[in-house]
């Protein structure tokens, strides 16, 4: 059997049956307990990213005062 997704088999593709089977017997895994610090520092790279669009959007919008340039005041709204 094929394990790559294909029109004639798209099960595998949405991940059918075949691959996600149920295992009665698995064990549930360990809690990591790194789990807080990775959450931690995903929330600290949204900040930092939301902080930058916001001082990108600022410095569009003193381009565009100081230009006039109507399509730098879109990008500034897009921004």
């Amino acid at each position: 059997m094929s394990l790559k997704p294909s029109v004639a088999n798209p099960q595998l593709h949405l991940g059918g049956p075949e691959l996600t089977r149920h295992k009665p017997n698995a064990q549930k895994p360990e809690p990591d307990p790194d789990n807080k610090d990775k959450k931690s520092s995903s929330v600290i790279t949204v900040l930092i990213a939301i902080g930058a669009n916001f001082l990108i959007a600022i410095a569009k919008s003193v381009a565009a005062f100081i230009t006039g340039s109507a399509s730098m005041v879109a990008e500034a709204a897009h921004s």
